[in-house]
């Protein structure tokens, strides 16, 4: 789905993916293998988020201890284990 995006919400969603880099980065976790789960649910924390990008917390508590251990990707879809990449 790709939507007209006006000045603000491009540098905002740049914000976003430059956070969630970040994470993959500094975890054990990695993108989906579906670029168009990354894109959506980039996208949709962009346009629900009220707060700078440096206090966001993803990925979040439950997806760390039970989601993703469990399923191998976080109920967004956006962070997901090795195992569940391959």
């Amino acid at each position: 789905m790709y939507m007209k995006m006006d000045e603000q919400f491009k540098k905002e969603l740049a914000k976003t993916n430059k956070f969630v880099n970040k994470v993959y980065e500094k975890t054990n976790l990695f993108p989906n293998p579906d670029p168009m789960i990354n894109e959506t649910t980039a996208e949709g924390k962009t346009k629900e988020e009220k707060i700078k990008a440096d206090n966001r917390v993803c990925p979040c508590k439950p997806a760390l201890e039970i989601e993703i251990p469990e399923d191998g990707v976080c109920h967004c879809g956006i962070f997901c284990s090795k195992e569940y990449v391959e």
